[in-house]
């Protein structure tokens, strides 16, 4: 995209200030600076200043009993004379300010040449919330694009250390992350099918024993559209399973050395005739790549396949990471960009959502027969480290903008 066709973007999307002006002045309506229109609600029920007092008044600020505009508004001074209340009625029955709308941004969206802009434009404007939550979705990078942008091992991992041995990034096996991209998996070894490969021990415990990393992190190795956190995230998963790395995960920040004590907790259960536990190892597929059997795997499973079987696609959430670049069968992603598959899909995930709330797919999920859980307690400790030119070996006055420094992580 030229620099004319950004000027212009800019100079059609500025809004008539008089027209602004009076949308901060009706207590209505709210002015999005993101959006760059007057939102407006029809009750004053339904605005900041006003709370619910029962199912039919709500307590309002008494300035909307100050105008005769707002006529279902009283005011009461029975509790207190010198401040006294105004009720509202809760009906939706005033007419607040149209929506006006640039013409001409329409035409600037289709003068942009560059496709891929003009897509993340459409996108943005579909969005319903302010930080593109709901359509995130779209905003994820493929597997290949990851490779291609994602940070490397050097780039990452300033030392690396396990039980007082150095390790390097050829003890890390790649995941390829959908939210969070490119992540490095140590002491990993596969299925637990595969006897092939035994995972690494320990033989002591404290903050020196385990696996020790820095970590250098940039706010030049962040895209903000994608991501809103800066620093590392760090999981403890079973070696022979992928992890779930969006909601097992924590956050580590910049400039802290965080610690995490890790226990394993083995659990046993009675098999048949007590019980119709699911057995140890179990493979399950998810979307084309097998692994160990959990529930939450499961619940990722099942909303797959219901989205498959009502869109013909899904979401990238309810698929797992993965350690090759594509998965052994073709998996189709829903477009939010187009309008009737994104109507579908929304009303598929309702149904989904109304079938789990009363059980209808509660066979689905199962209980492992033996399995092991791992328990952890992490502390944070905000620490002052060498600048980051120093611990990576850049040349004196080539010290990189922006730069955060490096993150310490003690597993233990």
């Amino acid at each position: 995209m030229s620099s004319n066709e950004v000027d212009f973007l800019f100079i059609s999307y500025r809004t008539d200030q008089k027209y602004q002006n009076k949308c901060y002045d009706d207590p209505l309506c709210q002015w999005s600076w993101f959006s760059e229109e007057c939102k407006c609600v029809e009750s004053p029920c339904f605005t900041e200043f006003c709370l619910m007092f029962n199912s039919t008044h709500c307590s309002c600020s008494f300035s909307f009993c100050r105008t005769d505009r707002f006529r279902t508004c009283r005011p009461d001074y029975s509790l207190s004379r010198r401040k006294p209340s105004c009720y509202c009625s809760n009906d939706a029955i005033y007419i607040a300010m149209s929506n006006r709308t640039n013409p001409e941004e329409l035409d600037v969206l289709n003068s942009l040449n560059d496709s891929d802009v003009r897509h993340v434009v459409e996108l943005i404007r579909r969005s319903k919330t302010y930080d593109l939550a709901d359509v995130e979705e779209a905003m994820l990078p493929t597997p290949e694009d990851m490779v291609e942008y994602g940070v490397n091992f050097d780039s990452l991992v300033i030392s690396c250390s396990f039980e007082g041995s150095a390790c390097n990034r050829e003890n890390f096996t790649v995941l390829y992350h959908p939210k969070y991209g490119k992540c490095y998996m140590f002491n990993f070894v596969g299925d637990r099918t595969s006897k092939l490969e035994k995972p690494l021990d320990i033989y002591s415990y404290g903050s020196s024993s385990g696996l020790q990393l820095i970590f250098h992190v940039s706010e030049q190795q962040t895209v903000d559209l994608l991501n809103r956190e800066v620093g590392v995230r760090v999981v403890v998963h079973d070696p022979r399973d992928l992890p779930f790395v969006a909601e097992y995960g924590i956050n580590v920040r910049p400039m802290d050395m965080s610690a995490i004590e890790v226990t394993f907790e083995s659990i046993e259960r009675l098999g048949p005739p007590w019980g119709s536990c699911v057995k140890e190892g179990t493979p399950m597929d998810y979307g084309g790549m097998t692994g160990p059997y959990s529930i939450l795997g499961c619940e990722k499973r099942c909303r797959y396949t219901h989205l498959k079987r009502g869109c013909n696609c899904t979401k990238r959430h309810f698929l797992r990471g993965s350690v090759f670049l594509t998965t052994p069968t073709k998996v189709d992603f829903c477009n939010f960009a187009n309008s009737t598959q994104y109507t579908l899909l929304a009303k598929s995930i309702a149904q989904f959502v109304k079938y789990e709330k009363f059980g209808v797919n509660i066979d689905a999920k199962a209980v492992v027969e033996n399995h092991g859980t791992y328990n952890r307690r992490n502390s944070h400790l905000t620490v002052k480290f060498p600048s980051g030119r120093h611990l990576v070996g850049r040349p004196e006055g080539d010290e990189e903008e922006n730069d955060f420094g490096p993150s310490r992580f003690t597993e233990s």
